[in-house]
């Protein structure tokens, strides 16, 4: 009988053993796997920060955008503003010299005739 109980205290020993190891095993996994979350969080946290300083670049470039788009347009009507100006100079002198022709093509078929 005691070396029954003798085998079947090896046997509960090994168990322990085995139980012990497969403890320490998984220690040392849930170990690795808080330190691989943890550096997964800090992964996530520079990617969101990165996100966010693209979002950020993004506004200030469609303001960007907006304000040359603005400034495009102002550039536009001064354009044409300065183009009627230019017309109406070119109509306003070639007026002028229309009417200093009539004037001197009416005093020189006056003279002539």
């Amino acid at each position: 009988m005691t070396e029954r109980l003798e085998r079947q205290l090896e046997a509960l020993c090994q168990r322990v053993d085995r139980v012990e190891r497969e403890a320490r095993e998984l220690r040392e996994g849930l170990t690795t796997l808080a330190q691989e979350h943890a550096i997964t969080r800090e992964s996530v946290r520079i990617f969101t920060d990165l996100v966010e300083d693209v979002r950020d670049g993004l506004s200030a470039t469609r303001a960007d955008v907006h304000q040359v788009q603005l400034a495009l347009q102002q550039h536009m009507v001064d354009e044409a503003r300065d183009r009627r100006r230019q017309f109406a100079g070119s109509v306003t002198a070639t007026i002028s010299t229309l009417g200093t022709l009539a004037v001197l093509l009416w005093s020189v078929s006056r003279g002539g005739g």
